[in-house]
């Protein structure tokens, strides 16, 4: 919304219905914040006998029904995104047209309002969607990875830290040497059993993953903020475990793994793949502690999305039916 003193009336603009003369009172109708700053933003204005013109979604509108120039915003009602976006490619034609004193602003609103309607189209519908191989048709953001790009890490930075991925600590140790790396894992077998990690081959946790042909797997909680960042530094003593503060439990084969993780999985190592700037891993889980999932009063488990840490939050279902693994 804005207003001008001087600015003249626009005959493609629509002006309100009641005038100037009707406009109505502000009332203590309950209107969302930033609602009634709009309202009172207007009230001023009109009181200093400023011409206001408001982008609404209706003439009808609260705003609309106290200015005297509203253009509407193109909208199709499928989504709020929709509507702001119309809104501010209406706003920013307009304001574009009067500052540079362009008679064709209106036109330009016209053009906006048109690929405004493709958009719901193209887009919303999607029966009517192009093919997305026809590049000159697509209206989402679909970016190609290219192989030559200057910032190598763009597609892991922009698209791969998309996906929600659970906190873990991966173990590994010979003798009094051990280390361990954050990192985070998933399943791919459920019988037998089987975890997949992905370690840097640079790192002390993939020599003794290597040398000892063994891992462990810690689940992290959300108390372990702290741990999650300094784990994911290199260390530089010969007991990692130990320069950290973490309390080790280890298995038969003595692979070290933190004692009060959410889940600890012990692994056997059946395959190792290089695969681009890491090494692929995977382990049979041989023994396992599940006592902090059982703990009723521990709380939700770590995750990374977005190249932040978070909190998983609340259970959204009832735990699967017996018979359904995961």
């Amino acid at each position: 919304m804005f207003a001008s003193a001087s600015a003249p009336r626009c005959d493609r603009a629509i002006p309100s219905e009641t005038g100037s003369a009707a406009r109505r009172p502000i009332s203590p109708t309950p209107f969302p914040p930033y609602a009634s700053s709009a309202l009172r933003a207007t009230s001023y204005a009109t009181e200093k006998g400023a011409v206001v013109v408001a982008i609404a979604d209706t003439p009808i509108s609260p705003v609309g029904q106290r200015v005297d120039i509203v253009l509407p915003a193109m909208s199709s009602g499928l989504s709020t995104q929709n509507s702001f976006v119309a809104a501010m490619a209406v706003a920013n034609a307009v304001l574009n047209g009067v500052i540079g004193r362009l008679p064709e602003a209106m036109d330009r609103c016209g053009q906006i309002a048109s690929l405004m309607n493709d958009w719901d189209v193209n887009v919303l519908k999607g029966e009517d969607a192009p093919d997305v191989t026809d590049e000159s048709s697509v209206r989402v953001s679909i970016r190609r990875v290219v192989a030559d790009e200057p910032d190598r890490f763009r597609a892991a930075r922009e698209a791969l830290s998309g996906l929600p991925m659970p906190v873990v600590l991966v173990g590994a140790g010979r003798g009094p040497e051990r280390s361990c790396a954050t990192g985070t894992a998933m399943y791919v077998s459920f019988a037998p059993p089987r975890v997949v990690v992905a370690i840097h081959p640079g790192s002390k946790t993939c020599h003794l993953m290597e040398a000892t042909s063994r891992f462990s797997i810690s689940v992290l909680g959300e108390e372990h903020l702290a741990l999650a960042f300094d784990a994911g530094r290199s260390g530089q003593g010969s007991d990692k475990f130990a320069d950290l503060g973490v309390t080790v439990v280890a298995d038969e084969a003595g692979t070290p793994a933190m004692t009060d993780a959410r889940l600890i999985l012990w692994c056997r190592i059946i395959s190792r793949e290089p695969v681009g700037d890491h090494v692929l891993f995977i382990g049979e889980v041989e023994t396992y502690d599940r006592s902090g999932l059982d703990d009723a009063t521990a709380g939700p488990a770590l995750v990374r999305q977005q190249r932040r840490y978070g909190s998983m939050g609340l259970w959204l279902s009832d735990e699967a039916p017996e018979g359904y693994p995961t």
